[in-house]
């Protein structure tokens, strides 16, 4: 999917500078109209597709297994919210996405689980890994690029709320794997784990009210945390930490909030939506929830994964 998510991506970059009225670029306020760009990005996303339905035009892209990408699956339901108000990536290849030379594969994978609205789960999506990407230190220092890429991320969309562009926040959870090496970054409840021969490795230390650490910071800046069918801030937000000023005692992004981890072949890499954490916690022990995912994703008669060709497998819930 990367070359041709590649192809997308100049096609409408060229497209909207050509043209930007038709992608809702209002010149008086310098500001693009977001249903509008929406319209115009999806109606070339269609175009370009439909173009490679083609065999002669799909046969011209290189053939799988020739650009890196790892095995994944994803699945997500709104459950009974009015709208969808998460969003989740899968990137198997930045350094093809974004045209860069490398001579290792830098693959990213995140979910956005957002709250009061879709607005800042659908601006994390959209932009931090291209943040990640631009910060100069990419190439060299993952950790710290990926605390610049939260920390604009963050200073962007605050910066669209005091402008009354947008409304509500959202927590973030990524995994990025280069070569053998894997971080996790997270603002916020969301979960990432590793799952190797039947047991669960928590990668990240999860933002929650009533955890004792942000349980007195919250107290100490005038918040209260109470139980309302879970711990939450103010009687409300069942989140302590998040991109986005959804509340005056919901932390930003904190000192520290990236875990490194060494891969070896048998560790197996899971994200979960913060969605499932009460299901989990109140009905899964760890040894349960990984003989669930064990089975999902190996073959339960011989034990090998299901295509062991396709790299280690990913999975976003």
């Amino acid at each position: 999917m990367t070359p041709l998510r590649r192809i997308i991506l100049d096609e409408v970059v060229t497209a909207a500078k050509k043209q930007p009225e038709e992608f809702g670029f209002d010149s008086q306020n310098s500001v693009y109209i977001a249903l509008r760009l929406m319209q115009a990005v999806t109606s070339h996303v269609n175009s370009v597709c439909l173009r490679y339905t083609d065999n002669a035009r799909l046969d011209t892209l290189p053939a799988p297994g020739s650009v890196f990408e790892m095995r994944t699956a994803s699945a997500a339901t709104k459950n009974r919210r009015r709208v969808m108000e998460d969003r989740h990536v899968e990137i198997g290849d930045l350094e093809a996405l974004f045209g860069i030379e490398a001579s290792e594969h830098t693959s990213f994978y995140a979910v956005y689980d957002g709250h009061a609205g879709s607005a800042a789960a659908t601006y994390c999506a959209a932009h931090l890994h291209q943040y990640l990407v631009e910060s100069p230190y990419f190439a060299k220092d993952l950790p710290r690029a990926l605390r610049d890429a939260f920390q604009r991320t963050d200073n962007e969309f605050v910066r669209k709320q005091n402008e009354k562009r947008a409304c509500g926040g959202s927590t973030a959870v990524v995994v990025v794997i280069r070569g053998r090496m894997l971080h996790a970054a997270w603002a916020g409840d969301s979960q990432a784990l590793l799952a190797k021969r039947m047991r669960l490795m928590q990668l990240v230390h999860p933002h929650k009210p009533n955890r004792q650490d942000e349980r007195n910071r919250i107290e100490a800046s005038g918040g209260t945390v109470m139980y309302w069918g879970i711990w939450r801030v103010n009687g409300q937000l069942a989140v302590s930490r998040a991109i986005g000023r959804s509340s005056s005692h919901v932390g930003s992004i904190p000192s520290s909030f990236i875990s490194t981890t060494l891969l070896t072949k048998i560790w197996i890499p899971i994200l979960l939506y913060s969605n499932c954490n009460p299901v989990i916690d109140s009905y899964l022990n760890p040894h349960s929830f990984s003989r669930i995912i064990h089975s999902f994703i190996f073959d339960s008669n011989s034990g090998s994964a299901l295509d062991s060709d396709a790299g280690p497998a990913l999975d976003l819930e």
